[in-house]
């Protein structure tokens, strides 16, 4: 059996932007990566001779080994926590954000290959992993919050409406000018020379696109599907999800130590 990880960030938007895509919904590729995601999907799915096959396509995946997908996120709040300021938040409360926890990704690549071999000859299937808990922006803000015990600072509707306007390089470069000296400094605060985590994201970081594309996941059917015996076990990302992320850091000494 053979399982290809894919994205979810590969759905055409719809006309409710947060409608939550199955797996059946129209492909159109938001940006390079995605669309490296989709002819390689596309290009499995037609090799001749090929195991059973299943494509898995996680929404915001986070948790240990994460070092990308939230992190600029737990930076900004790491620099607020510090500096004792609010935590600025980009777009608006109530976009969705699917998300799903690394261990339940890891699981679901070992059940869908048990499973996947128990049927015919190059059989297919595609999952869609996400949570139930039906993340917002705001949730997933103000879980991250909660975690530093920091205020989120929603920006307002004339903020965001410029944002929209501004190309996508700009508005990359705006949000890493405002974090980077930051958090290099709190880094050298603490002793830490050198730490591969960064609140730097550039036009490929699906929270830049948000506003564009609205990140809706519908993850039930590889629940649903008999024999494949999948249940999410973290149900909505949340501080206590978050935690383990940050004390892994810490003790690998990539992180300050002040929360």
């Amino acid at each position: 059996a053979l399982v290809h990880v894919s994205t979810a960030h590969v759905f055409k938007p719809h006309g409710s932007p947060n409608t939550p895509h199955v797996e059946d919904d129209a492909m159109e590729a938001s940006n390079e990566l995605a669309a490296t995601h989709v002819r390689t999907e596309q290009e499995l799915q037609m090799c001749k001779g090929r195991p059973p096959l299943v494509i898995l396509r996680p929404a915001l995946c986070y948790g240990p080994g994460d070092r990308q997908n939230v992190v600029p996120m737990l930076i900004s709040a790491q620099i607020s926590h510090a500096t004792n300021q609010p935590m600025p938040i980009l777009w608006d409360k109530d976009l969705r954000v699917s998300t799903v926890h690394v261990a339940d990704v890891a699981r679901a690549c070992i059940q869908s290959a048990k499973w996947i071999a128990t049927q015919n000859q190059e059989s297919f299937a595609v999952f869609n992993l996400a949570d139930p808990g039906d993340t917002t922006n705001a949730k997933l803000a103000n879980a991250v919050a909660q975690l530093f015990n920091v205020k989120p600072s929603f920006q307002n509707s004339a903020f965001n409406f410029i944002a929209k306007r501004l190309k996508t390089s700009e508005l990359t470069e705006e949000v890493n000018e405002s974090l980077l000296g930051p958090w290099m400094e709190l880094l050298t605060q603490h002793g830490i020379a050198n730490s591969p985590l960064s609140p730097y994201i550039d036009a490929e970081h699906p929270y830049c696109r948000l506003e564009h594309c609205p990140l809706a996941i519908n993850g039930s059917r590889v629940e649903n599907t008999q024999g494949l015996d999948f249940k999410y076990q973290y149900s909505s990302v949340s501080p206590d999800t978050l935690r383990p992320m940050i004390d892994e850091f810490q003790q690998l000494g990539l992180w300050p130590t002040s929360i």
